[in-house]
């Protein structure tokens, strides 16, 4: 019985010294903990920022289904996410049931139906730019030859932001 009562007391102790290092730390823990609060707060989004995102959205709807009808905007990243902070950028996708061909099937897609896939983005991108300033943009800039083409923009209150188009279902 002693060798066991031995281990016991030898386990004691070291869950002893475990908890004595653990209060060793909680109070920078606790200090980092406040930290943190302070900085995210410091960084969040106005409630004035989320409306302005919001309204962005909602123009870039309405100017793009002047081109394509059926399409719809989305917000993904960090504003989707509701992690945005003071100085996120906007992440939108445009979406269209109907239109832009890289929704096809697997089986019927090929490197030729890729490439007029890519063009007619390219193209669509391009229309959508040109309605897009003066407001709510100061500046575009379509980029067609990226892997994905986007147009970047800024809004006058200095919103940067990314729109792709992709095809629902694919």
């Amino acid at each position: 019985g002693g060798c066991a009562q031995m281990q016991v007391c030898k386990a004691q102790q070291h869950h002893g010294a475990a908890m004595e290092g653990w209060r060793a730390c909680a109070a920078p823990l606790r200090r980092l903990d406040a930290e943190l609060k302070l900085l995210s707060a410091a960084h969040a989004a106005s409630g004035e920022s989320a409306q302005h995102v919001q309204a962005c959205r909602e123009t870039i709807e309405r100017r793009a289904r002047r081109l394509v009808p059926d399409i719809s905007a989305h917000l993904f990243g960090s504003q989707a996410a509701g992690l945005e902070t003071s100085t996120s950028d906007m992440d939108v996708v445009l979406l269209s049931p109907t239109r832009f061909l890289d929704s096809l099937l697997p089986e019927r897609r090929s490197r030729e139906t890729d490439k007029l896939a890519k063009a007619d983005k390219v193209g669509f991108l391009y229309e959508l730019a040109r309605t897009l300033t003066p407001a709510p943009f100061a500046r575009v800039k379509v980029i067609g030859d990226a892997s994905v083409p986007i147009i970047k923009g800024t809004t006058g209150r200095g919103v940067c932001c990314d729109i792709s188009v992709g095809s629902e279902g694919g």
